[in-house]
């Protein structure tokens, strides 16, 4: 079967069947996961996250470092757990978030089965010292190995 082609704003159907897949080997099953990208911050209001979500049936959140749709209400501050509603078409779709200083912010959304206020709650819980919240930042960490060791 051919891979789904790298498509900007379709992420979820070329990575999702891999993360599932992934997912179903694991012995020991996450309640919730971070995703790297958008959930409902999205202009199909289905990212990655959500998407994923939605598969599993499990609460996911997404964790992105850029903007797909929507503003900024208002500036951020510069202190850590600073926060500023994105706005698209008239409504919140994620939440502008401050967690490292002199940091652009990450775009907290919600996935699927999470409030926005539980995935920024959640998120600002796990920051550590770093920019990305501590499970994503291990996934990255882990990720990078594995390109080094050609493991996957």
């Amino acid at each position: 079967m051919q891979p789904f082609p790298y498509i900007p704003g379709l992420l979820g159907f070329r990575e999702v069947p891999l993360l599932v897949e992934l997912y179903q080997k694991l012995t020991l099953k996450p309640d919730l996961l971070f995703v790297d990208g958008h959930g409902i911050c999205h202009p199909r209001k289905l990212g990655i996250a959500s998407h994923l979500g939605i598969v599993l049936d499990i609460p996911t959140i997404g964790v992105a470092k850029s903007i797909l749709v929507g503003e900024i209400e208002k500036p951020l501050g510069d202190d850590i757990g600073s926060l500023s509603p994105l706005i698209w078409k008239g409504e919140t779709i994620g939440m502008a978030v401050r967690t490292k200083r002199r940091c652009s912010p990450l775009i907290i959304s919600a996935g699927h089965k999470v409030t926005l206020d539980y995935a920024v709650e959640l998120v600002l819980s796990c920051l550590k010292g770093y920019k990305l919240p501590e499970p994503t930042r291990q996934s990255h960490l882990a990720a990078g190995i594995c390109r080094k060791t050609d493991h996957v």
